[in-house]
Order: C-alpha cells, then sequence, then structure tokens
C-alpha cells in the first residue's frame, strides 16, 4: 500500500510540480497550521450574534478533531510520514509527528462541513462554498508537499465529518439554554 500511495505522491509532483505552485501550496498549507485560518473563522463567527451559533458548533468541531487527530489517533497509529519512505527534499519544516490521520486536513473539514450542514451564507458570500474549497485546497498541499499520504488525507475528512456530527449532537443537547 506504501509503494502504491507513494506513486501517487510522484504523481502529483510530476503533474504539478514548479516554483509558483511550491509558493502557492506553501501559503495554503500554513493557513491550516495549528488550524489557525479555522480557529480565527470560529471566533469572528462566535463575536456576531447572527452565525453565533454556528461558530460554536465550529468550535466544538475544532476541539474534537484536535483530540481525535493528534492526541488520540496519530499516538496510537504512529505511521510514518510518506517523505521517511522517498528521497525527497520537502521544501516546509519537516514535520515531527505522525501522519495518520492528517489534522489539517481534519481540522479543515471539522469546520467546513459544519457550515455546509448550516448552509452558512453572509453578506451573499457562500461560506459553505469558501470553506470546502479551502479545506480541499489544505488537504492537497499536505499531499503535493509530500507531508501526507492520500489515506491521510481521506481519514482527516473522515475525522472531520465525525467532528462536524459530534459537535452538532453536543450542541443540540446543551445549547437548548444558551440565549444569543
Amino acid at each position: 500500500m506504501v509503494e502504491f500511495e507513494i506513486n501517487i505522491l510522484n504523481s502529483i509532483q510530476n503533474i504539478f510540480s514548479s516554483s509558483i505552485f511550491d509558493n502557492i501550496f506553501k501559503l495554503i498549507t500554513h493557513l491550516g497550521d495549528a488550524g489557525a485560518i479555522w480557529i480565527i473563522a470560529t471566533i469572528i463567527l462566535i463575536i456576531y450574534p447572527k452565525t453565533r451559533k454556528v461558530g460554536i458548533i465550529c468550535g466544538i468541531s475544532l476541539i474534537f478533531s484536535a483530540l481525535i487527530t493528534n492526541v488520540f489517533l496519530k499516538n496510537l497509529i504512529q505511521r510514518p510520514r510518506p517523505f521517511n519512505f522517498s528521497d525527497v527534499n520537502l521544501i516546509i519544516k519537516t514535520p515531527h509527528d505522525f501522519s495518520f490521520p492528517s489534522g489539517h486536513t481534519s481540522a479543515s473539514f471539522a469546520f467546513a462541513f459544519v457550515v455546509l450542514k448550516e448552509r452558512l451564507n453572509i453578506k451573499n458570500i457562500k461560506v459553505y462554498q469558501v470553506s470546502i474549497i479551502l479545506a480541499s485546497l489544505i488537504a492537497f498541499s499536505r499531499l503535493y508537499l509530500y507531508v501526507h499520504f492520500p489515506t491521510d488525507i481521506i481519514g482527516g475528512i473522515v475525522v472531520g465529518f465525525l467532528c462536524s456530527i459530534i459537535a452538532r449532537s453536543i450542541f443540540d443537547r446543551l445549547g437548548k439554554n444558551i440565549s444569543y
């Protein structure tokens, strides 16, 4: 399986590799570092009364994503990253944690699936569409940068989806008493 996934990563490099994409995907991947872009977006949503409910659900989803991905699964599975199996020069700082599942992807989709479920639309900006596109670009950047296997990305999407469901369920049970 590792060889098959390395071949996919090599194909991505063969098709897309360029200094322009190097810079674009470094920038995109850094937006997802520590879930920063999603944490900022969540705080913005919480500030405004009209989007506070969605923001709270996003926050819960992000917390579960971090716990499930970075605290539990990565340490339980301990999958090495793809650059450990190939002679590749990383163009970003070498990650020192494990590979499965992708934390960047999990956080990205934990946020995106919440706003998709809510069909969040602010001043004619379809936040759910922007979120899904950005989440997908962050996930792809992890493949392009050779720091995750395709199955790490799939795992991150699944964890993100599950976290969005868990967050919504928790909010539906506990958030009834919160006034907005």
